[in-house]
């Protein structure tokens, strides 16, 4: 009970300041299921863009961050307690798999950066195959969320969430890997559309 009611107090203190410093939009809240799991597949343009989707929504949510932060003395096991965990992003990290999967059997909310890196779109990369390979081990739907704006402060910044987008008919495929490209591409036209 008491880790509930920290992290409720962490959120509501780190979504007002977001809400004051970048004037914060949010768009389409209510495509988040209230219970359901799901993962949640935003772009990728700044180390303030995770916190921010961590603290729009009331529902518990992991979220998968870069490996690297959670070196730093105090602060990785604060972000441990948060519910958010590492990934090595450059090795297949099975580890970091496996818990995602954990975390999804258990009906939460997950949260992950198709791209990988930062502004991966822009850059026109391709996305990772990590999303697809959980919306289908999972069997859980993706919920695309464009990120518009720069993270200066008193700049404005304006989060769309998507429809989620049901997977279903590739539930149980042989050779579904072959599909993820396919998947990938609904993905980030979903995302990019979200951007315009």
């Amino acid at each position: 009970m008491a880790n509930k009611v920290f992290k409720k107090i962490v959120k509501g203190v780190v979504y007002a300041f977001y809400k004051v410093a970048f004037r914060i939009k949010i768009e389409g809240i209510e495509n988040i299921p209230n219970f359901e799991p799901c993962i949640l597949a935003p772009n990728h343009i700044s180390n303030f863009d995770a916190p921010l989707i961590y603290v729009m929504t009331k529902r518990d949510m992991n979220v998968m961050g870069k490996a690297s932060i959670f070196k730093v003395p105090v602060l990785g096991s604060f972000l441990r307690y948060m519910g958010i965990y590492p990934v090595e992003r450059n090795n297949k990290d099975m580890g970091a798999v496996k818990k995602s999967l954990t975390y999804l059997k258990q009906g939460n909310v997950l949260c992950i950066f198709p791209e990988g890196t930062r502004n991966g779109l822009a850059k026109g990369e391709p996305l990772h195959n990590g999303v697809a390979f959980l919306a289908l081990a999972g069997k859980v739907p993706v919920i695309p969320v464009g990120i518009n704006g720069k993270f200066k402060i008193f700049s404005k910044i304006t989060v769309k969430i998507g429809k989620p987008i049901s997977f279903e008919e590739y539930h149980g495929m042989k050779n579904a890997k072959e599909k993820f490209p396919e998947i990938n591409e609904i993905i980030l036209k979903e995302i990019q559309a979200l951007l315009k």
